[in-house]
């Protein structure tokens, strides 16, 4: 079963109308631990929690524009995008510099990393890796990288600038729940470092809610100057949410 809100575009009173209606979606679907995405037209997943409405309610005020479709998780899975799908794209190309912190580190944003590998997943109707919408993002954009349903996603950061050569270390902020893959606590990612494999394990524990937050940390070589970082997928079952890469 699936449910669908739509809402042709139109300024005003029908834009909290649709805010209105999609949260409450998301809270009864959330209720039964089946709420999983909303997407746009394209079929770009632009918001997705299954625990945190103000998500799916701030996407809806964003949207409002269009008309969004709201579906649970239970509908049928795989195959390719129907006629007429836009091609998966990239919001981000790897080059926005990190933003340097007060203690030398250096954060990047997942949003603005170069998603490539990309994979239609009928269930959700989009296309993944995929760029959310969430409240609980620590990214000024409240945007996160869904690296799910692509068995080849990867995200790369490519303009990692350091004084000197040596081994860092590179934490990840992350979340995810069960979601489409009960029984999976820990979904492992591949790194890779101006083109050299680092791991094809870096752990990533399960931390039982979209909107709840938790870093895991390896150490990485890198070289004086700019080097490239990738993430990425090595199984259909990658992080959910993945909100900042910090280098220290």
């Amino acid at each position: 079963m699936f449910s669908i809100i739509k809402v042709a575009p139109h300024p005003g009173a029908r834009k909290l109308a649709l805010a209105t209606a999609l949260a409450a979606l998301a809270a009864g679907h959330a209720a039964a631990g089946g709420f999983e995405s909303v997407a746009s037209p394209d079929g770009a997943i632009v918001a997705a929690s299954a625990a945190d409405e103000s998500a799916a309610q701030e996407t809806a005020l964003a949207h409002a524009a269009g008309t969004i479709t709201a579906q649970d998780s239970s509908g049928d899975g795989d195959g390719g995008p129907p006629p007429g799908t836009k091609p998966a794209k990239s919001l981000g190309n790897g080059m926005v510099a990190g933003v340097k912190n007060a203690d030398g580190s250096l954060t990047f944003y997942c949003k603005d990393a170069l998603l490539d590998g990309f994979d239609w997943f009928a269930k959700l109707k989009g296309w993944f890796p995929s760029v959310l919408h969430t409240s609980s993002a620590v990214t000024p954009t409240h945007q996160v990288v869904d690296m799910a349903y692509a068995k080849e996603g990867s995200m790369t950061f490519k303009n990692v600038v350091v004084p000197t050569s040596g081994a860092y270390h590179m934490t990840v902020r992350y979340a995810f729940a069960s979601g489409l893959f009960p029984g999976i606590d820990n979904r492992p990612m591949g790194v890779t470092v101006n083109g050299a494999a680092i791991t094809e394990g870096m752990s990533f524990p399960i931390t039982h809610s979209f909107s709840k937050y938790q870093e895991s940390t390896i150490q990485i070589p890198l070289n004086a100057g700019v080097n490239t970082v990738q993430i990425r997928a090595v199984n259909d079952h990658g992080i959910s949410r993945a909100d900042t890469v910090t280098i220290y």
